[in-house]
């Protein structure tokens, strides 16, 4: 036996490293799959524990209280559509979120007292809500509310970004005429 370990040393050490460094790669890869399970977590979402039960994987926390001011109302609207459409993610969209959403916008729409500068950009965002709401399932829809979002919460709440559509009225509005016809062409007028 002795001599079967001396002939053939360097190749079992070597098999054992390859063991060793399969184990480790394979731990390795476990931890990083559980990590970003959790960094994909939406925030204020704890890791589910055994016994709970599992939401859509794309699903995100909406609140169910409507939103009073006009401020909370743009950031709220902004954080959604960045949330659940923004880096890519709109390719997955959840639509029962977006609908429960869209819900949520219609009827904060109708508990804020808005600013006259707002009238024209609260009806855009209510005819899109109105589209998701009756099952108009379509990504143009929420790509533009996520703009609309996005260039009110510069404008109105003074959130700084360099990214800038210009699709609002309360803004330059350079571009609202693709807004306009957009909800043109989906409503029949």
């Amino acid at each position: 036996m002795g001599l079967f370990f001396k002939r053939y040393w360097g190749l079992l050490t070597f098999g054992s490293c390859l063991v060793i460094a399969a184990g480790v790669w394979a731990a390795a890869a476990k931890m990083n799959q559980t990590t970003q399970t959790t960094v994909n977590q939406p925030k204020g979402q704890a890791a589910l524990t055994s016994g709970e039960e599992k939401k859509p994987e794309n699903s995100v926390e909406i609140d169910s209280e409507p939103y009073v001011s006009q401020s909370e109302f743009i950031q709220k609207g902004h954080q959604f559509y960045n949330d659940t459409a923004g880096w890519g993610r709109i390719e997955a969209l959840n639509w029962e979120d977006q609908q429960k959403f869209a819900q949520l916008l219609l009827t904060s729409l109708n508990e804020i007292e808005e600013k006259e500068s707002l009238q024209m950009d609260f009806n855009h965002i209510q005819s899109l809500a109105t589209f998701i709401v009756e099952n108009k399932k379509a990504k143009e829809h929420v790509l533009l509310l996520h703009r609309i979002f996005h260039d009110l919460d510069i404008d109105f709440n003074q959130y700084e970004n360099e990214d800038y559509f210009d699709v609002t009225h309360y803004g330059e509005g350079k571009k609202m005429k693709e807004v306009v016809k957009h909800i043109e062409s989906n409503s029949g007028v």
